[in-house]
């Protein structure tokens, strides 16, 4: 198989810029000699019209006086006079303009530099001689048949006694001064300087970037290799450097995640070792004889019972997470009553709170509502909640209480649920994590209690699907314990 070359950053960039910019200045210096040239025209048009109609009166007051035509060429000619020192005479009025006056049939009977008038040509179906032949102002742009030049030709009748005649003006538009060949060629040069200074300075800004993307991929390399205490060393521009802070916070949570990983590998490990160690150790004590002491034998199969449930209860327990984190869709739910379906869950755990001499109590404050209804599923919210007022149970000495609390916040569309005991609280450093699976505080006291270690993570999922939060803060009142919050939105009454 061939494999194919790819081209890099680098020269895709320089490539590109290089094309877009050439094909830019290309384009410009067009759009620049149309409009100087455009302005060239209007300039020249302008000058003969000016120059052409103080001829006319002249030239109009000449055949009027003269009452003759032949010698009007000579007349003409006076225009294009110069004097020995190089300079125009007074007469001269046209220091670059051709000057030719044209009989109403199209004849030519004079002209400023045409040595022998009779050789030209009829000028009767020349566009402007036209124009002017009709009583009106005649101009037309085309290329000499004597210079190839482009010429602009503008005419302007002259109404006189023996009727009416076409005086036109010409001159070569590259003598017009914005059309000069010094003028393009001053163009084309500072065109050229500023088209090659942008080069240089696309080509300097796109290698800083690219070496700024090299950076970018250095870093991520030192990711691969599981360095994520790399940082990003990308200042400029804005996106790149926040493109590598962002790589740098997704390295800090990879990191955090594969210490989650392990330390999960390492609880589950330990769960499920614990109660088969005890099943199969006491099993083993039985068959080598401790089967037949019947006192003996009943305390060890009571043990091997209470660890298979142990056991048991792990597994659901992480079926029902794995259920939950597998599972992306929305857990099918119906409009209930919260307060109802909470205090249901607290009447489940009165007896349980009652052997460890411990008040439970259900407080809710709604205002006037009789209802506050949310989509529930009522058995995923039923074991959420259950899971924390059981954890608020294990946790809290004799004598003290536990309060399960509902508030309705009916500007903010959500109602509370805390549940608040009289433990040792939650420390600031490990509140993050207590919702982790298997995640214990103090493992050895946590075990004693019975628990699986995956109530809050499964309680977390099951709230979380509900399009709500739960997290873990201090009591309100200050006192020693920790509060659980609950957080589900309302539906509107």
């Amino acid at each position: 198989m061939i494999k194919k070359k790819t081209v890099s950053i680098t020269v895709l960039l320089f490539v590109l810029n290089g094309l877009i910019l050439t094909c830019g200045f290309f384009y410009l210096l067009k759009q620049n000699i149309l409009s100087v040239r455009t302005v060239a025209e209007n300039q020249t048009e302008e000058n003969l019209r000016v120059f052409g109609n103080s001829l006319v009166q002249i030239v109009s007051e000449h055949l009027d006086e003269k009452n003759e035509e032949k010698n009007i060429d000579g007349f003409l000619k006076k225009f294009n006079f110069t004097d020995s020192t190089g300079l125009y005479s007074s007469n001269s009025l046209a220091k670059d303009f051709r000057i030719t006056l044209v009989a109403s049939d199209g004849k030519v009977i004079g002209d400023s530099e045409a040595d022998e008038i009779s050789v030209l040509e009829n000028h009767k179906e020349r566009k402007e001689i036209l124009a002017a032949l009709s009583g009106k102002e005649g101009k037309a742009i085309r290329k000499s048949t004597v210079s190839n030049d482009n010429v602009m030709y503008y005419a302007l009748p002259i109404q006189t006694k023996n009727g009416i005649y076409a005086l036109r003006l010409s001159v070569p538009l590259s003598m017009a001064v914005y059309f000069s060949t010094s003028s393009k060629k001053q163009i084309i040069e500072t065109m050229c300087t500023v088209f090659v200074i942008i080069l240089l300075l696309t080509f300097i800004v796109s290698a800083y970037i690219v070496h700024q993307i090299k950076k970018l991929e250095i870093l991520s390399g030192e990711y691969k290799k599981g360095n994520f205490d790399a940082k990003s060393t990308v200042r400029s521009p804005a996106e790149l450097r926040k493109l590598g802070n962002r790589m740098e916070i997704m390295a800090t949570e990879v990191q955090r995640l594969e210490q989650v990983r392990k330390d999960f590998v390492s609880n589950v490990s330990h769960e499920l070792k614990t109660p088969v160690t005890s099943i199969t150790g006491f099993t083993e004590t039985l068959l080598d004889g401790a089967i037949d002491d019947r006192p003996t034998a009943i305390h060890f199969l009571q043990i091997i019972n209470a660890q298979s449930i142990r056991l048991m209860a792990i597994i659901e327990d992480l079926l029902t997470l794995s259920r939950l984190e597998k599972d992306n869709k929305k857990p099918e739910t119906m409009k209930h009553d919260v307060v109802a379906a909470t205090k249901q869950v607290c009447e489940r755990f009165m007896s349980k709170a009652e052997l460890k001499k411990i008040k439970l109590l259900c407080s809710v404050d709604v205002g006037k509502n009789d209802k506050v209804c949310c989509m529930l599923n009522e058995g995923l919210f039923d074991e959420a909640l259950g899971n924390l007022i059981d954890n608020a149970i294990k946790y809290c000495p004799e004598n003290t209480e536990v309060d399960c609390k509902i508030k309705l916040f009916a500007e903010r569309n959500l109602v509370q649920i805390s549940v608040e005991d009289n433990g040792q609280g939650i420390p600031n450093e490990f509140r993050e994590r207590i919702f982790e699976r298997f995640y214990r505080i103090d493992k050895g006291r946590s075990r004693d209690m019975g628990g699986t270690g995956l109530g809050l993570s499964i309680a977390a999922h099951i709230i979380k699907a509900h399009d709500g939060k739960l997290y873990v803060t201090d009591r309100l009142d200050k006192k020693n314990g920790a509060c659980f919050v609950i957080e589900l939105p309302v539906i509107k009454q």
